[in-house]
C-alpha cells in the first residue's frame, strides 16, 4: 500500500513560487519526495494502533483463512498487531481480533521479570498436547469478563515465520496457554465457548445488562 499526499510549501521567502512536495506513506515509514528529484528523505516512523473487535462481532466466529503469500502487508500487519497488543495491554493477539480473518498470531508471553519474548506465528497448528492446567483467562475481545479455563499444560506447535521458514516449538505452562488461546481465535472460538452453560448464561445476562466490569 502506498498513499501520496501533495503539499505546497513556499520555495523562498522572496518568491511567490510554490512547489509541490509529495509525502509517501509506505507501510511503516513516511518519506518526503522533493520535486525534480527522485531522492526520498525518510523522516516519520509510522506505527498503527488497530481497533480490537469485541464479542459478538461475527468475525470472531469465523475460521481464519491460511496465509499463502507472506508479503509486506502481512509483515506490516504483524507490526501493527504488536503495537496494538502492547498498548492494550495484552500478551497475545490474533488477526481476526483486529478485523483480518487470516491465520496470523502475535504474542509475548514473557513474565514481568523476564526479557520480552515476542513471537509471530503464521498458520500455527497444535500437533501435540499433554497434561492439563487451569488458569483464569480473559480476552481483549471479551472485555470485563474472565473465567477458569482448562488447557494442555504442554504443546508442540508448527507454524511459519514471517520469512516463510518452517518452525516447530515446544511450549509449556503460561506460553502454552497463551498460544492455545490465540489459536482458538483462528478457529472461530473464544474462551467463553469453553466455559459451562451456567457461566455462559451469567456472562450473556451481564453483557445484555451492560454490567460487565
Amino acid at each position: 500500500m502506498e498513499l501520496r499526499f501533495a503539499i505546497k510549501i513556499p520555495n523562498t521567502a522572496k518568491s511567490n513560487l510554490r512547489l509541490t512536495y509529495f509525502i509517501l506513506i509506505d507501510y511503516n515509514c513516511a518519506f518526503l519526495l522533493f520535486p525534480y528529484s527522485n531522492k526520498l528523505h525518510k523522516f516519520i516512523p509510522i506505527m498503527s494502533i488497530l481497533e480490537i473487535n469485541v464479542y459478538p462481532d461475527p468475525i470472531l466466529k469465523r475460521v481464519a483463512k491460511k496465509i499463502i503469500d507472506i508479503d509486506d502487508s502481512i509483515k506490516q500487519l504483524a507490526k501493527d498487531m504488536f503495537e496494538t497488543m502492547y498498548q492494550a495491554p495484552g500478551v497475545g493477539l490474533a488477526a481476526p481480533q483486529v478485523g483480518h480473518s487470516i491465520s496470523l498470531v502475535v504474542a509475548d508471553p514473557a513474565s514481568n521479570d523476564d526479557p520480552p519474548n515476542p513471537m509471530v506465528l503464521v498458520n500455527p497448528t497444535i500437533i501435540a498436547g499433554e497434561g492439563e492446567t487451569t488458569i483464569v483467562e480473559g480476552c481483549l475481545s471479551v472485555p470485563g469478563f474472565s473465567a477458569e479455563i482448562s488447557r494442555y499444560q504442554k504443546i508442540v506447535i508448527r507454524a511459519l515465520t514471517l520469512d516463510a521458514e518452517e518452525l516447530e516449538l515446544t511450549l509449556e505452562d503460561f506460553p502454552a496457554i497463551v498460544i492455545q488461546h490465540e489459536i482458538d481465535h483462528l478457529q472461530g472460538k473464544l474462551f467463553i465457548d469453553r466455559i459451562s452453560r451456567l457461566k455462559r448464561n451469567i456472562f450473556e445476562r451481564k453483557l445484555k445488562k451492560g454490567t460487565l466490569a
